[in-house]
């Protein structure tokens, strides 16, 4: 046998508050494309990108697989070296992270010789080269907001 309920009772359900705006981060961050034109930012002509509160993807598009990044890389920075999922970006908290997804030493911070662990978050600071492959190189602009 089987038992329905009628209509739920709203009788004794607390009430929420109303959902507002997304919070603002105080901080802005900007990745600034260095060198190569080819470079290519979703939607974008221009050559500085503003990360927002979504992880940004740097790769390599393949529409085999669907895979579209936010910042391309595709002709530009050779196959070897880039991944069609090669780092991303994120704000946690009030800071700004890079994650290496693709591994082998060809993701790097401020010298080539400082590469970035597979899948370990690595801080940002104002002024950081983010160094992908051997051919494509971004700068990040930290600023704070009043």
């Amino acid at each position: 046998e089987r038992i329905t309920a009628g209509a739920l009772s709203r009788q004794g359900l607390p009430e929420l508050e109303p959902h507002g705006p997304p919070p603002q981060l105080s901080t802005e961050f900007w990745l600034i494309v260095e060198g190569d034109p080819a470079v290519k930012i979703r939607g974008q002509d221009a050559r500085q990108f503003l990360i927002g509160l979504q992880p940004v993807l740097i790769g390599r598009r393949d529409p085999q697989t669907f895979n579209y990044p936010h910042i391309d890389l595709q002709g530009v920075a050779d196959f070897c070296y880039t991944a069609r999922r090669h780092a991303r970006l994120q704000v946690i908290g009030q800071q700004l992270f890079i994650t290496d997804l693709k591994g082998e030493g060809t993701t790097a911070v401020n010298e080539p010789n400082n590469r970035l662990s597979m899948e370990h978050p690595h801080e940002l600071h104002d002024g950081d080269r983010i160094i992908i492959g051997e051919a494509v190189t971004f700068r990040v602009a930290i600023e704070q907001n009043d």
